[in-house]
């Protein structure tokens, strides 16, 4: 479950800050978008809200049916979506996001389903991630997680077996 980008684990306090920025948003909420949002609650309050039809959603999809090794530079995949680079990345950020995080989300992700659900070495997460050097596979991923990717598949181990608390 994702809480937020920083993530403390045995912290004095359990608390999420919002940026004062956001109570300057305008409400572009319709009656039907609203229901649908609620009838999601709480969890798209403790999970990063998705709006399938966003341009961030889109680029996810596409790009979770390729390997990262094959995802295309910015360039190509305003060409591949029929607008300038321009108009992606402004699209992007008024999402709260641009092409780089965006990929470093989706390896992130990646990364956390391949250890959830395979036995795979770190060595070949990392490739099948896009990293070239393991190394920086580990900072990378305990910049997203906090923990490193040992520690994190240990934690998962412990957490789902019985009796066991997570550490």
């Amino acid at each position: 479950m994702r809480f937020c980008e920083e993530v403390t684990f045995s912290a004095d306090e359990t608390l999420i800050r919002f940026d004062r920025s956001f109570l300057d948003l305008k409400l572009t909420e319709t009656e039907t978008s609203l229901r649908a949002f609620l009838d999601n609650a709480p969890a798209n309050i403790l999970v990063k809200y998705r709006n399938e039809s966003s341009t961030t959603a889109l680029i996810r999809r596409r790009l979770r049916n390729l390997i990262p090794d094959d995802w295309p530079d910015l360039d190509t995949l305003s060409q591949l979506l029929n607008q300038s680079s321009a108009t992606l990345q402004r699209r992007l950020l008024a999402e709260g996001t641009n092409y780089r995080q965006l990929k470093d989300e989706l390896r992130r992700d990646i990364a956390i389903d391949l250890f959830s659900t395979s036995s795979l070495t770190v060595a070949e997460v990392a490739a099948r991630t896009g990293f070239q050097e393991t190394s920086a596979f580990h900072r990378a991923f305990r910049k997203w997680t906090g923990a490193s990717p040992g520690m994190y598949r240990h934690g998962r181990a412990t957490s789902s077996n019985p009796g066991r608390s997570a550490a």
